[in-house]
């Protein structure tokens, strides 16, 4: 169900500003160290509205590792922004094939929208 309302949502949004496809390649080369129980998180959707209130990125496990708990200090950072999100703590297992929705509180405030897992500055 989260994922038809989040593709619904990005369907019927803005166009992405191009700070998110940076955010997306920063969120994929950084930090720089892969560790063992953490790297097969990836990204799975980015959206912005045109002002940039109205936010979300949801990664994912992608490969059905059930013990891929390590995301703490991984970060999501705006590079148009300079706002960054700090995972401050791990994921619970299982986490094979998991969804994490980080989300700004306008996109959380959207009537139908799915509650973020993690709210972004």
């Amino acid at each position: 169900m989260r994922g038809r309302i989040v593709r619904s949502i990005v369907a019927a949004g803005s166009p992405l500003v191009i700070a998110m496809a940076l955010l997306v390649a920063s969120f994929t080369v950084a930090p720089a160290t892969l560790f063992a129980g953490g790297h097969t998180w990836t990204i799975g959707e980015v959206f912005s509205n045109a002002d940039g209130t109205v936010q979300f990125v949801r990664v994912f496990e992608c490969c059905g590792g059930p013990n891929e708990l390590n995301v703490t200090g991984k970060r999501v950072t705006s590079l148009a922004t300079g706002a960054e999100f700090m995972f401050t703590a791990n994921v619970a297992a299982p986490t094979s094939n998991k969804s994490i929705l980080l989300g700004t509180a306008a996109f959380a405030a959207l009537p139908g929208a799915p509650t973020p897992d993690h709210i972004i500055p």
